[in-house]
């Protein structure tokens, strides 16, 4: 298990990257003037914990997690908890990879990021997914069609695939940037 405690990390492409199938505590850090704070990708990053740290001003994005692996589940809100975020960059963004991933929005502003992969039907849920702050970052897909079922909404793109939130019972045009 990597731990990266109690450092002021700034100026670096990635203020942290965690390569694929890494396990992490990452607590108690300034992660500053990068141009991503913290990023992790693979298909085990499960065991990555990123808490108490103060994000600050890092450009493009302050954390990205990418989901990797059809099928797998991600629960960001369990590994991303109790940050302080400034700057305007994305607080957290997730990026839908891989298809029928079942991914849970952590307490920040979340921007889940749909990734084409030119398979039509394939499906995404997203739990937890906090309509003031949370966005959807959709490419050149636009939503098809909205539905609600059982107090969940889904969204078919017109890409042919769905992105499922759940909890959620109406689409706010404004979730997309």
């Amino acid at each position: 298990m990597l731990t990266v405690s109690g450092n002021t990390i700034q100026d670096w492409n990635s203020g942290i990257y965690l390569n694929p199938g890494t396990d992490a505590q990452v607590t108690g850090n300034t992660i500053q003037n990068n141009f991503v704070g913290l990023s992790a990708d693979g298909d085990a990053t499960a065991n990555v914990s990123v808490t108490g740290n103060t994000f600050d001003t890092n450009l493009f994005e302050q954390v990205g997690f990418g989901v990797i692996g059809s099928g797998n589940t991600e629960d960001v809100g369990a590994q991303v908890s109790g940050n302080t975020f400034i700057g305007t960059a994305p607080q957290v963004d997730v990026y839908l990879y891989d298809p029928d991933q079942t991914v849970t929005a952590s307490a920040a502003a979340d921007t889940f990021i749909y990734i084409d992969n030119a398979v039509a039907g394939d499906d995404w849920t997203i739990n937890d997914f906090g309509t003031s702050a949370d966005h959807l970052e959709l490419g050149a897909a636009t939503v098809g069609t909205t539905s609600v079922s059982g107090g969940d909404l889904t969204l078919t793109l017109s890409t042919g695939d769905e992105l499922h939130l759940t909890g959620v019972t109406t689409f706010d045009p404004n979730w997309l940037v």
